[in-house]
C-alpha cells in the first residue's frame, strides 16, 4: 500500500508516519515547514523519522524566502529518504505547488492522507481570510489532485470543533453541527461538505477524522499541554478562560496515530458497505475539566500553577465529549490510554527536549501572519 500524506513534519502526520512505516506501508510526505510556529520542531519531528539533520537543514536554509516564491513556479523538488524507515520519503512543498500534483501523480498513491491545514480556533478568529485559504482551497487542491493521480480513498483531518455547542452527551458522528462557533470550524465543516459532494460526483472513498485535543509527545506549542506545561516549568502565568470551567476530550498522540493506521489498512474492506463519504470521531471519550487538568500537570511537575481566571473567549465551546463506539465497532479499536500516562510521557519529553542543544540551522519564529499558510 502507498500513501501520500500531507502535513508530514506536523505533530499528528510525523507520528502517523512513523506507525504506516512499522506496518511496511510506503509514505510519501510533504510539508512546506512553514513558520505557524518555529520550524526547527517540525525539522525536528522528521529527525526522529529518521531523516538526516544535515539534508533537512540544507532543505530549509536553501529556500528561507520559500514564503514569498511563486507557488505557480516549477520548482526543484528534492525527495529525502528516512535512513530509520526506508518506508518514508520526504519533499518540502506546499500542496498549492504545481509540483506537488506532478508527484502525487508519479507515486501512484492508494490513499492520500491529508492532514496539512492551517490550525488554531482562536487564530482563525483574528485571521479568517488566511485559515480559509489554507483549509478550504487547500482542501478543494487536495481533491483536484485526488482526481489527478486517481486516488480512490481519501482520509482527511477534521476536528472535534464542527459539533459546536452540543448537550451534555457525547458527541455522535450523527449529531447536527449546523453552528459552528469559528472560522477553524467552519472551515472543516466546509471540508466535510466538499468531500460529500467530490464522493458523489467522481465516487471517490472519503473519510473525514474528526480529531479530538490530540496531546502528547512533539505536540504543538500552540496547544495548552505545551503552553500550561511552558508556563509551570518557567514560573510563568497560567491564564484560564470561563474560570477553567471548560472541559476537553484529551486524546493521546499515539492512541491517534494507531485509529489511523487501522482505518487506512482496513478500511478497504470495511469501505465496501460504508458510505462514499463518512466521518469518524478519534477520541479519548472522557471529559476533563481544565481546572482538573492544571491540578494533575501541577502533580506530575511538582509546581504549583498561578493562575488568571478571565471569561469565556469567544469562538470557543463549553466542552467537547466523543463517542467512539463507531471506531470500535467498525475498525476494532478504543483510545485506552490515560491522561495521567499521557502527560507523564509528554512532561518527560518536554524537559528532555528543551535541554538539547540541537547542531545546524535553528529556524526562529517568523511572523505569525506568514504567507505561507499550509503547516
Amino acid at each position: 500500500m502507498k500513501v501520500f500524506l500531507t502535513g508530514a513534519a506536523g505533530f499528528i502526520g510525523s507520528r502517523v508516519a512513523e506507525f504506516l512505516a512499522e506496518s511496511h506501508i510506503e509514505v510519501l510526505g510533504i510539508d512546506n515547514l512553514n513558520s505557524y510556529y518555529d520550524p526547527a520542531l517540525k525539522i525536528d519531528r522528521l529527525v526522529r523519522c529518521g531523516f538526516n539533520r544535515a539534508d533537512m537543514n540544507e532543505v530549509f536554509a536553501s529556500d528561507r524566502d520559500y514564503a514569498e516564491s511563486s507557488l505557480c513556479a516549477v520548482r526543484d523538488v528534492r525527495i529525502l529518504r528516512s535512513q530509520r524507515f526506508p518506508e518514508i520519503t520526504f519533499s518540502r512543498l506546499d500542496i498549492r505547488d504545481r509540483e506537488t500534483e506532478r508527484l502525487a501523480v508519479e507515486f501512484q498513491p492508494d490513499v492520500i492522507l491529508h492532514l496539512a491545514a492551517q490550525p488554531g480556533v482562536r487564530y482563525s478568529i483574528t485571521h479568517p481570510e488566511e485559515c480559509l485559504d489554507s483549509n478550504v482551497m487547500g482542501f478543494m487542491r487536495i481533491l483536484e489532485i485526488c482526481r489527478a493521480c486517481g486516488a480512490k480513498r481519501l482520509l482527511y483531518a477534521s476536528s472535534s470543533s464542527v459539533y459546536g455547542e452540543q448537550s451534555p452527551h457525547a458527541f455522535r458522528e450523527s449529531d447536527a453541527n449546523g453552528a459552528p462557533k469559528s472560522v477553524y470550524a467552519i472551515s472543516k465543516r466546509t471540508n466535510e461538505m466538499l468531500a460529500n459532494v467530490y464522493s458523489d460526483l467522481y465516487g471517490f472513498k472519503m473519510t473525514g477524522l474528526r480529531f479530538f485535543s490530540v496531546y502528547g509527545e512533539w505536540g504543538r506549542p500552540d496547544m495548552a499541554p505545551y503552553i500550561f506545561t511552558d508556563a509551570l516549568l518557567n514560573d510563568r502565568e497560567i491564564t484560564l478562560y470561563n474560570g477553567g470551567q471548560l472541559s476537553r476530550d484529551f486524546t493521546y498522540i499515539d492512541d491517534v496515530a494507531e485509529a489511523v493506521r487501522r482505518i487506512i489498512i482496513k478500511g478497504g474492506n470495511i469501505f465496501n458497505t460504508s458510505p462514499q463519504h463518512d466521518v469518524i470521531n478519534i477520541g479519548h471519550g472522557y471529559p476533563t475539566l481544565i481546572t482538573d487538568f492544571v491540578a494533575l500537570l501541577e502533580e506530575l511537575t511538582g509546581k504549583e500553577a498561578n493562575t488568571i481566571l478571565l471569561p469565556m473567549q469567544h469562538g470557543e465551546v463549553h466542552s467537547t465529549l466523543a463517542d467512539s463506539s463507531k471506531l470500535h465497532i467498525q475498525f476494532g479499536y478504543k483510545p485506552t490510554t490515560s491522561l495521567e500516562y499521557g502527560l507523564r510521557r509528554f512532561i518527560n519529553w518536554y524537559k528532555d527536549y528543551k535541554s538539547i542543544a540541537r547542531p545546524g540551522v535553528r529556524p526562529g519564529v517568523k511572523d505569525i501572519n506568514s504567507k505561507n499558510k499550509f503547516a
